[in-house]
């Protein structure tokens, strides 16, 4: 059933990590309630059982799309331009479900990633539907980083899922950069 009007918010996360993608997510926002039970707000101010619980919420009820741009991206664009890109992705996952010809579109931020888009500083705090955004992205790119430590257990990729942790970076100053996975750009400084 198409909607006569939606939101549609957008998040990124990853934007500061050492390692890993960068992470947008979108969802669509058709004014379900959501059950007191599920918190929904910015993804960094929840544990990580309150989003998980959020996140299933959320994929089950809404409309949603991730996109995600590489580490190679990230290396060759820069990460504005990689979160623009991933934000692309992502739409064009939304864009699929087709879900309403009258919609808002407003991410997180201070610049706005599309041409017919808002953005709004702090707006994972303020608009469900980019704190839902919030929620599932950070959910998928945790999901993704500890699953890399099954790859490489001695990492500590399960604790600190990519940022620059004390840990993490002893780690790349003991063994170097693991190909594919540690921006090159964001690791220059870091010298043994």
């Amino acid at each position: 059933m198409k909607l006569s009007y939606a939101i549609i918010g957008f998040d990124e996360v990853g934007r500061g990590s050492l390692a890993g993608p960068v992470v947008v997510a979108g969802v669509v926002d058709t004014g379900l309630s959501v059950p007191k039970h599920i918190v929904i707000r910015d993804s960094k101010k929840m544990t990580r059982l309150q989003r998980q619980k959020a996140s299933n919420f959320i994929c089950q009820n809404f409309a949603f799309g991730i996109g995600q741009a590489t580490v190679a991206e990230i290396d060759k664009l820069g990460i504005s331009k990689a979160v623009v890109l991933a934000a692309r992705r992502a739409r064009k996952k939304i864009e699929q479900s087709q879900i309403s010809e009258n919609i808002t579109i407003i991410n997180d931020g201070n610049l706005a990633w599309f041409k017919d888009g808002k953005a709004l500083v702090k707006g994972d705090d303020k608009v469900p539907a980019i704190s839902m955004a919030s929620i599932i992205a950070k959910v998928y790119r945790d999901t993704l980083m500890i699953n890399l430590a099954l790859q490489f257990p001695n990492w500590g990729f399960e604790r600190h899922v990519g940022y620059g942790t004390a840990l993490h970076r002893q780690m790349i100053i003991a063994h170097g950069l693991l190909k594919n996975i540690h921006r090159k750009s964001y690791c220059r400084n870091i010298k043994a």
